[in-house]
Formats: C-alpha cells, structure tokens, sequence
C-alpha cells in the first residue's frame, strides 16, 4: 500500500513540473458540469490556440431539470450550441506558467423543450434562440496533458459557472 502511494506521488510530481499553458498552434477538450438556474449543465468544448494569448472554439452543453407549477408536471431539456473566444493573460498579469487566466466571450444558441401534463398537445419546442455572454476562468495544469478548470460566466449557453478537466491533444 505504502509503495502505490509513494509511486501515485511521485507520479502527480512529475505532473506538476511539467505543466505548460495553452499557446499558438495548441488544442485541447474541456469537459465538466456547469452551474444554472436551469438545471445542471454537462458541457464540453473544443479550444484552439490562434495565438499564445487568444483561442477560441465551440462548445456544446446538454442540461434538464423538473419543476410542478399549479398542480401540474413540467420536464425541460436544454441543448446549447455556441462559439467562444477567450484572451490569456498570464503574461500581462505575471502568472506562473501552471495556470491559465482568461476572460472572454460566447455567442450561442438554445433550443429549450418542454413536456408537461397540463396539455399534452402542449409537448416540444417551448423557447430557443441566440445567447451572447461573457466568461472569466482559471486552469491548473498538473501535467503537461491534464488540468482543472473553473468559469464563471454570464449569459450564454452554459449561465453561472463551469467546473470541468482540461485535456490538451
């Protein structure tokens, strides 16, 4: 037991030495769950790095959530669709390099559905349409492959925050 600690230790140290922050040419996949007044989102996206201090990519997030209003059952579903470009600003503000400090922007699109028992020839398409937001986040890289992210962000697809893996290609 005592050799499988010490080897996992040794194992996340050299993780942690090695940890690098997006630049130009990289990319990588975030995927986690979100915060929201509609449920709790699962996202994922796709980032690249256009320069070493801007990326950007598309994300997709899926969310449901239940509520009774009046006696009656309603079941939401929200699939989000949207694109984002972030800003890095390690360099500006003196960061070490494990971590990764950006804020940025998303333009998105929703379709929410609806299924309730109030109406049954009230079922589908309730609500969709364009969402522009902004976000604001921070990555620890503990491999030069792996990292933790957390957002916080406004108004797009994924409202609230974010709290995922970092897993660079």
């Amino acid at each position: 037991m005592k050799k499988s600690i010490l080897f996992f230790f040794f194992l996340s140290m050299g993780f942690i030495l090695n940890a690098q922050v997006i630049t130009k040419g990289d990319s990588q996949v975030n995927l986690g769950v979100g915060l929201s007044g509609w449920g709790i989102p699962v996202y994922a996206n796709y980032e690249y790095g256009f320069s070493d201090v801007i990326s950007g990519g598309v994300e997709g997030s899926y969310r449901s959530f239940s509520e009774n209003h009046v006696d009656y059952n309603y079941k939401y579903s929200v699939i989000g669709v949207g694109a984002f470009a972030n800003y890095h600003a390690n360099e500006l503000l003196s960061i070490p390099e494990p971590w990764d400090v950006y804020a940025g922007a998303t333009l998105g699109y929703y379709i929410v559905n609806v299924k309730t028992d109030y109406d049954s020839t009230y079922n589908g398409g309730y609500a969709g349409g364009l969402s522009f937001g902004g976000q604001i986040g921070a990555r620890y890289y503990f491999s030069d492959k792996m990292g933790v992210n957390l957002e916080l962000n406004g108004g797009s697809v994924v409202t609230g925050g974010k709290l995922g893996i970092t897993i660079k290609l």
